[in-house]
């Protein structure tokens, strides 16, 4: 029998503008990367504008995510309350201890989403990865660390079999950064695990000039989700 993969999630990262948001939304993306906490991000927004642009995500159908650098319990439990936001992407090398203390920080549940960083082939973070479950991690987001240990938007891929050597050690779902194209190539496989839930991209989501592009957001959604009924396993 032929294994069915659910339709992914398409996160795109780093909506600055109204315009933004939207062309997001008309180009088929879910989830919305909003910034905060990212000092020299060229996507870092202020409260202010953060906060707006939370409502515009929610308006237009999309789920914003407030992704951050930020480990300081108390700013972000300020943040999350100020925005309305109730999906955290915790894109730096927080402790568990911090997604302990966020985890109860939103009536109705914070869905806490930590990325988890490879190099040469390793996590960074392996021997806290039942920790991070525990303290309620609800989904790990899997990105690659550069050579100068620069982390997020580098647009670098992970190979299938840096994927397989972690997994074993994840219980819940997992979202898969760096280098995504509309093609998922070899990372097919992923379409077949019950743990897999989507794709998060930035520049790949972005023409020359640094740009959203909806034709890029839009074939990399219809790539992935159509991928899901090919013949992935038997």
């Amino acid at each position: 029998m032929n294994a069915v993969a659910p339709r992914p999630l398409l996160k795109v990262c780093g909506a600055t503008t109204v315009d933004d948001v939207e062309l997001l939304a008309a180009a088929g993306a879910d989830w919305a990367g909003l910034w905060y906490g990212i000092p020299g991000g060229h996507a870092e927004t202020g409260l202010e504008a953060v906060t707006a642009l939370a409502a515009h995500t929610r308006e237009c159908g999309m789920e914003p995510v407030l992704v951050t650098f930020l480990g300081d319990v108390d700013a972000l439990r300020e943040v999350l309350e100020r925005t309305g936001v109730t999906h955290l992407q915790l894109h730096a090398y927080q402790p568990p201890s911090t997604v302990r203390a966020l985890s109860g920080a939103v009536a109705g549940g914070l869905t806490v989403i930590k990325v988890l960083h490879l190099r040469a082939g390793k996590c960074l973070e392996q021997r806290f990865i039942g920790s991070y479950e525990r303290a309620g991690a609800a989904v790990f987001l899997l990105d690659r660390v550069t050579g100068d240990g620069r982390v997020g938007s580098t647009g670098q891929p992970l190979s299938v079999a840096e994927i397989a050597a972690l997994l074993p050690a994840v219980s819940v779902p997992v979202m898969l950064a760096g280098g995504i194209t509309a093609d998922p190539g070899e990372h097919r496989p992923l379409l077949r695990d019950p743990r897999f839930v989507g794709i998060d991209v930035d520049t790949a989501a972005r023409d020359p000039a640094g740009s959203f592009d909806s034709g890029r957001v839009s074939a990399i959604a219809r790539g992935w989700r159509t991928a899901r009924y090919e013949r992935v396993g038997s």
